[in-house]
């Protein structure tokens, strides 16, 4: 199967990473914060956004957004609209550019 990334670690892209995940997809899941990336690696739960709520553990949660994209055929931006044009610049400059 295909490694897909997932950037943004609010309830949607929870969600959204899990959902792909139990679809039997790798997914690299891209969060801001290093306590919120060691939860999702080491518990499997985002509680600050869906307490109680099981991530698969194919579910791997990274703050660096050039692991997250790098390897992906698929990046879904579950983020906020207000940071929407700030991630996906980053993910040009890391990623799409080298592609095109």
């Amino acid at each position: 199967m295909s490694k897909i990334s997932v950037i943004g670690g609010g309830s949607f892209g929870t969600v959204i990473a899990n959902i792909i995940a139990k679809n039997g997809h790798d997914v690299l899941f891209w969060m801001r914060s290093d306590d919120l990336v060691d939860e999702v690696n080491q518990k499997h739960e985002n509680s600050q956004y869906l307490p109680g709520y099981e991530l698969s553990e194919k579910v791997v949660a990274t703050k660096d957004m050039e692991t997250a994209v790098a390897s992906a055929s698929v990046i879904f931006v579950a983020g906020p609209s207000s940071s929407f044009r700030e991630v996906v610049k980053q993910i040009y400059n890391l990623h799409l550019k080298k592609r095109c």
